[in-house]
């Protein structure tokens, strides 16, 4: 069986948010999820290339969305 449920670690001890499934021995698993803005991944390179030269106008544009469709499709 596997179930999870919310906790807090601090100062050493694991404080359930609600009642363990079960009062017997169990192998457990942890996980310390961080909160920081901090550990979010940053964009790439690439993307951040892409979003310069968006707010730059340079993108390239089309005069309606079937026009757009037909471009990539041709990529392919």
């Amino acid at each position: 069986m596997y179930a999870a449920i919310k906790a807090v670690y601090e100062n050493g001890q694991i404080i359930f948010s609600e009642q363990p499934p079960t009062n017997e021995k169990s192998n457990v698993i942890v996980m310390f999820l961080k909160d920081d803005i901090e550990h979010i991944p940053q964009p790439n390179q690439e993307t951040l290339k892409a979003v310069e030269d968006a707010r730059n106008g340079r993108v390239e544009r089309y005069k309606s969305l079937d026009a757009m469709w037909a471009d990539l499709d041709e990529d392919e």
